[in-house]
């Protein structure tokens, strides 16, 4: 079978590894798999793909797609006035750009099967406008209600693609109506977890527990979606209720490290807040966490709290939605606090470090709950999905 995957750039990222995870495990199955990249200014993970992964390169960026402006409709008549005349001059100008792209594409004229895999306005547009043949699949990194919160103009894709991937279920009966009159089908796919076939670098590993000791970990982009303030004023919190020194080490980059390290300095934590940029080995740094944290406001199915699940990390997370509890449950596999409340973020991080029954109780339920997350499982699920449509 001829699959292609479409992504909104591969940069480091969540989304982006899931993606990669995908393909290796297709072609393992013997399916030919090509990925099509519409922003191919990001490019840093093209090394993770394999070999006989071919990579297309065709620039659509978001601002260029109509259903991006969709919410404008909400701002009442003046706002739908401008939502069409924005959408009939982009769809005038991807009419256009159409011509240069179609030619492009030659090579994937036997696309079985095409996934808009960011589930970005661009990569949807892309699949939902027929560029290539094949059945169609979005993928929604979380919940279908999720989307529905953001804009309406990702319903308008999903109408054209009709198959949808998502990572939760949470409040989606509120979408069941539009998805019973549209013939849209929806399949639940966990994210699998090949973290664990990375090779370890135990000397890496005990330099890391020797500098920083029983450290604790978050990785991500340092992007205001993320939220790493409340984790460095947690682990603040923290330090400041005993005599120890708790070190985070945040793994990623982006747009706003230059804020957070200044944030750092001004709260007087830059002697245990530490900056590492993107780490291409995250499971040495999973190997040597003491603690897991994670601060995000929302997030669909954080694969970083599986990977430290798999490597027996204990978490303490803000409640996320709707993907920190479909991980966690209730409390049951990871200790979960409020959005944006660092004291109780904090306090449950301390939990870890001084309750070791807790310790150990979470490690033994979280290597239990990572079986739900085999690879096995997700490409099995993905592959009777592709053959039902």
């Amino acid at each position: 079978m001829n699959i292609v995957f479409v992504f909104d750039g591969l940069q480091v990222g969540g989304i982006e590894r899931v993606g990669i995870d995908y393909i290796k495990l297709l072609i393992d199955r013997g399916h030919k798999v090509s990925v099509v990249n519409v922003t191919p200014a990001l490019k840093d993970l093209y090394h993770q793909l394999p070999k006989t992964c071919e990579i297309h390169e065709i620039s659509l960026t978001r601002s260029m797609v109509p259903y991006r402006y969709a919410k404008g409709i909400e701002k009442g008549i003046k706002g739908a006035i401008a939502y069409a005349g924005i959408s009939t001059a982009l769809t005038i100008l991807n009419a256009l750009k159409r011509t240069i792209i179609e030619p492009k594409l030659k090579s994937l004229a036997n696309t079985d099967v095409v996934i808009a895999f960011s589930g970005h306005f661009n990569d949807l547009m892309f699949v939902a406008s027929g560029y290539l043949p094949g059945k169609k699949i979005a993928w929604l990194h979380g919940s279908e209600f999720e989307y529905k919160v953001i804009s309406d103009g990702y319903f308008a894709l999903y109408r054209k693609i009709k198959n949808l991937v998502c990572l939760s279920e949470l409040c989606d009966i509120t979408c069941k109506k539009f998805n019973d009159e549209n013939g849209i089908r929806k399949e639940l796919i966990y994210n699998p977890i090949l973290i664990k076939d990375k090779e370890i670098d135990e000397e890496k590993v005990a330099n890391l527990k020797s500098k920083y000791g029983r450290f604790a970990l978050m990785a991500g982009r340092l992007a205001p979606d993320k939220d790493q303030k409340t984790a460095i004023l947690a682990i603040k919190h923290l330090n400041e209720q005993t005599d120890r020194t708790i070190h985070l080490l945040l793994a990623g980059d982006g747009v706003n490290r230059k804020e957070l390290e200044e944030f750092t300095k001004n709260q007087n934590a830059s002697e245990y807040i530490h900056f590492l940029g993107n780490c291409l080995d995250m499971q040495n740094y999973y190997s040597a966490a003491y603690a897991y944290v994670h601060s995000s406001p929302m997030e669909g199915l954080p694969t970083v709290l599986l990977e430290a699940m798999a490597y027996g990390v204990p978490i303490a997370a803000t409640d996320s939605i709707p993907g920190v509890r479909e991980i966690l449950g209730n409390n049951v596999f990871g200790l979960i606090s409020p959005v944006g409340d660092q004291r109780t973020l904090g306090d449950n991080i301390g939990k870890i470090y001084d309750d070791s029954l807790l310790r150990e109780m979470l490690k033994e339920r979280g290597y239990e709950r990572i079986k739900d997350f085999a690879p096995n499982k997700a490409v099995n699920k993905l592959e009777h999905l592709i053959n039902e449509i």
